[in-house]
């Protein structure tokens, strides 16, 4: 860190953030800036692209993002041409003592090495392997893995990620685990009346899933696990395969037990996860590297049910501790995971519990924060130009 500096200023890049793109990515990085903010007063900004026409930046709770428009996409990978002389004027303007990549996102990498943060020790938080894009994934390799290389730290969020990416084995010595964290959720005002709203509209018992709908959460799984049953399911969340799933829920003739609802806002959200028996998720691939969704069940106090996929989200929830985990792509399965939690209400008393306490060890945002302050410090003492 320069010396004159009273506080270090650090620059994420992301392809999406708030309000253009809701996820766990998003969720994470507001987490962790907010979190670094309040603990050691950490300057930040995010730079990251907007579908709106032109560029803009607006503070965030005390971050300051950076919205550059997106030129074109390619197999989701957002690209903007404008972004290279913003990103000239801003490094003239601000005075970075790191920057914090959140991978993948390969256009970031091509930005790292073409561009004047090349100059500036950097961290990686690695989200997940390029799982879907296999052919192009070939031709980005030999990027990725400079880009990887190159890197200070390689800051996976579990060591279930780390164990079974192949890309992450090639770099284990740079690897250092740091769980993802959330600040814990303060109770609501206007609790009562959105506490009756839902009670009308699905009253508990029921399972619930908030996220993005994307192809790789595997809620058409998690669908036929309901059919035939009298379980009730919300889903809360908007994404590009929402259609697909309102004709799946109209086809198999669940609109009266399960609700596709769309995203909601956080007094919602909050009635929502205090609400549920449990919360699922269904996952088929490893694409869902951690799943915040989990995190959120663990903060609530709720029984988690989740798939064995490998990634972290077998991390989070800790099987027959504060949930179960169920093999991936296995509607019977899921559904005798929900049926045991309907049936054996000591047992999940016994789960609610023990997934508060494992939040509270683990996942809080203070002690994630603590950890990556303390990666940066270390890079810091070792880059010779800081």
């Amino acid at each position: 860190m320069n010396d004159h500096n009273e506080t270090a200023s650090i620059l994420h890049l992301y392809k999406c953030y708030y309000p253009d793109s809701v996820g766990g990515v998003e969720t994470f990085i507001h987490q962790l800036t907010k979190a670094l903010h309040k603990k050691y007063k950490l300057q930040q900004h995010i730079l990251t692209t907007t579908r709106c026409k032109k560029a803009y930046h607006k503070m965030v709770e005390q971050v300051t993002v950076h919205y550059v428009p997106i030129s074109f996409e390619c197999a989701s990978c957002p690209i903007s041409y404008t972004m290279i002389p913003y990103l000239r004027d801003l490094l003239a303007e601000e005075t970075f003592d790191l920057i914090h990549y959140h991978f993948p996102w390969p256009f970031a990498d091509l930005l790292h090495q073409f561009t004047a943060l090349a100059n500036y020790p950097f961290v990686i938080s690695y989200h997940s392997d390029i799982v879907k894009q296999r052919f192009l994934k070939q031709l980005y390799a030999p990027l990725m893995h400079r880009f990887l290389k190159q890197a200070g730290t390689i800051i996976p969020a579990s060591q279930n990620y780390l164990e079974s990416s192949p890309v992450l084995q090639r770099y284990r010595d740079k690897c250092q685990v740091i769980p993802m964290g959330l600040q814990d959720a303060k109770k609501k005002t206007g609790l009562r009346d959105c506490l009756d709203y839902w009670q009308g509209r699905c009253p508990p018992p029921f399972f619930l899933f908030v996220g993005v709908l994307r192809y790789y959460k595997g809620l058409h799984y998690l669908l036929e696990a309901v059919k035939n049953t009298t379980i009730r399911l919300i889903i809360a969340g908007d994404g590009p395969e929402k259609k697909a799933l309102r004709k799946v829920i109209d086809k198999l003739q669940l609109s009266d037990r399960v609700l596709l609802i769309g995203h909601v806002n956080e007094l919602d959200k909050y009635v929502l996860y205090q609400q549920c028996h449990a919360v699922v998720s269904p996952a088929h691939l490893r694409s869902e590297a951690y799943c915040i969704m989990l995190l959120e069940g663990l903060m609530h106090g709720k029984p988690l049910i989740s798939t064995d996929i490998g990634t972290g989200s077998s991390f989070v929830n800790k099987n027959e501790v504060t949930g179960l985990i169920v093999p991936k792509k296995d509607p019977q399965a899921l559904q005798n995971a929900m049926q045991y939690l309907l049936n054996q209400p000591k047992q999940r008393q016994i789960f609610a519990r023990a997934a508060r306490n494992r939040y509270r060890t683990l996942f809080m945002a203070d002690h994630m924060a603590e950890r990556y302050f303390n990666v940066y410090k270390n890079i810091w003492r070792n880059y010779s130009g800081f």
